[in-house]
C-alpha cells in the first residue's frame, strides 16, 4: 500500500542524483513498461533510474520509510529482480 504523499516523493528527487519518474511524466510509461507482458496491468507509482550505490540506498531506505514496495528492474535486461506482488 503507498502511503508517499506529494511532499515525500519530493524529497526523494531531492535526494537521488539519478532521474525520478512518476505517472504523468515525460518517459514514465516507457520507463515502467515490463518485459515480461503479463505484467503490464501492473504500473509502478515511480521509477528511478538510480546514478550510483548512494541512490540506491536513498531510494531503499525511502521506500522502506514509505511503506512502499521496490522491485529493482535491471535496464540492460528489462529483468526484475524480485517479483511483483
Amino acid at each position: 500500500m503507498t502511503t508517499a504523499t506529494t511532499a515525500d516523493w519530493q524529497r526523494l528527487r531531492r535526494t537521488v542524483k539519478g532521474p525520478l519518474l512518476g505517472p504523468g511524466d515525460p518517459g514514465f510509461r516507457s520507463g515502467s513498461e515490463p518485459f515480461n507482458k503479463r505484467h503490464t496491468t501492473i504500473r509502478p507509482a515511480g521509477v528511478l533510474s538510480v546514478v550510483d550505490a548512494d541512490d540506491v540506498r536513498e531510494a531503499i531506505r525511502w521506500a522502506l520509510d514509505n511503506c512502499i514496495p521496490v522491485v529493482p528492474l535491471q535496464a540492460s535486461l528489462q529483468q526484475t529482480g524480485g517479483g511483483h506482488p
